[in-house]
């Protein structure tokens, strides 16, 4: 009879070993770093779109208010429009009388809760022109 030939007995290592798993975790933690606040600006734009869409109503409400009294109105239950509950921004509008210039302010929404890293109160004005303004840098970034 033929011998066999024995084999060594060799165990293969199934898995990851330490360092390969800490590799792992930190190239992980890399890629969320930069990700993260990519994100949380994304979902503040959506944010600031959301208010950019009820400030325009806000106007075109008080512009026909305008057409019918040559004032603006200074409260929105005056105006011919429902506004959402306030989720995010707390809308208001600024009466006057001066219907002569397309920059009057005629509405604004002021940010009510940050829930970004950026610690800055957003306000945002639109004129009768339909012309957008921020209060500061940051805010503008995000028009």
């Amino acid at each position: 009879m033929e011998e066999m030939a024995r084999k060594p007995l060799v165990i293969e290592p199934k898995g990851f070993t330490l360092i390969e798993f800490v590799a792992i975790v930190i190239i992980m933690t890399v890629l969320a770093s930069i990700a993260l606040p990519l994100l949380i600006k994304g979902a503040e734009r959506a944010r600031v779109n959301e208010a950019k869409t009820i400030l325009g109503a806000l106007r075109r409400a008080q512009l026909r208010y305008a057409v019918s009294y040559a004032v603006y109105a200074s409260d929105s239950s005056r105006l011919d429009i429902n506004l959402p509950p306030a989720k995010y921004f707390s809308y208001s509008v600024l009466g006057g009388t001066d219907l002569s210039g397309a920059t009057v302010p005629v509405a604004t929404a002021i940010r009510t809760t940050l829930e970004s890293f950026q610690a800055v109160s957003c306000r945002f004005n639109i004129t009768a022109g339909g012309n957008f303004t921020a209060n500061t840098t940051q805010c503008v970034q995000l028009l």
